[in-house]
């Protein structure tokens, strides 16, 4: 661990009070039953963020030690992750009963097998203990992140189609985790290269800045009254209409 500055402690610390107010509003509002994977996220992240806050101004808690708990936290994450992604497919193809269903499957059997390719990863990488659980996270993470990247682009090109508005908290919550995921793949990429310490550091900045404007980003959209989502008035003959009505006469057969 190295010295941290004033504005090194704010960025670490200042994301994680702004989710914590996130959480009081969802509550306040009631939002928990429709977004409850959001809020086990948030919360997640918050207690992550706190434990190793203080374990690394610890003295009694070696670098070891707090690679390992950091280790843990990560994979709780990575596996809320996946679940948020879920919880919002199914809140935008909620009018698509059909179509909804298919993503859940879909998305069902793409999360046992990316956990078990990530278990595949940890098995067979070099080294031992705690350096191939790195390995295997760093997999699933990456994937994770690129499958939110990805959710993000189909939202932006099928706003229209699916009666969501930028105003929209779904619009919201996977504006920021797309805007989080897309600097942390490229900041992951950066590192593997041979980089000097200083870049290094400069890197870690970069993540922290963009995690602080992700908690903004999300709590703007919690403060803000949500548009309530208007159905498409006129569609093209591609509709999403016709998919689901097609879908739910092949899943009936």
């Amino acid at each position: 661990m190295y010295p941290h500055s004033p504005l090194w402690h704010y960025l670490w610390v200042a994301p994680y009070v702004l989710q914590l107010v996130i959480v009081m509003v969802i509550w306040r509002r009631g939002l928990m039953r429709k977004f409850p994977i959001f809020t086990t996220y948030t919360i997640t992240q918050i207690l992550q963020g706190m434990c190793l806050f203080v374990a690394d101004h610890s003295a009694s808690v070696s670098a070891y030690q707090y690679r390992e708990a950091e280790l843990g936290f990560s994979l709780i994450s990575c596996l809320v992750r996946f679940g948020l992604i879920y919880e919002i497919y199914s809140n935008v193809l909620r009018p698509y009963p059909s179509l909804e269903q298919v993503g859940r499957l879909v998305l069902r059997w793409s999360g046992a097998l990316l956990l078990l390719a990530g278990i595949g990863i940890m098995a067979y990488s070099p080294g031992a203990g705690f350096q191939r659980m790195d390995f295997g996270l760093v997999f699933f993470s990456r994937t994770v992140s690129l499958t939110q990247i990805g959710i993000l682009f189909t939202l932006f090109i099928f706003s229209s189609y699916l009666g969501i508005t930028w105003r929209n908290l779904v619009f919201g919550i996977a504006l920021g985790l797309g805007l989080f995921s897309t600097v942390d793949l490229g900041v992951a990429a950066l590192r593997v290269q041979s980089i000097p310490l200083s870049t290094s550091r400069f890197l870690d900045f970069v993540t922290m800045v963009t995690y602080h404007a992700c908690a903004v980003v999300w709590l703007c959209y919690i403060l803000v009254p949500e548009v309530k989502r208007t159905p498409v008035q006129h569609v093209p003959e591609n509709s999403l209409d016709q998919w689901n009505a097609e879908l739910e006469r092949l899943l009936l057969q």
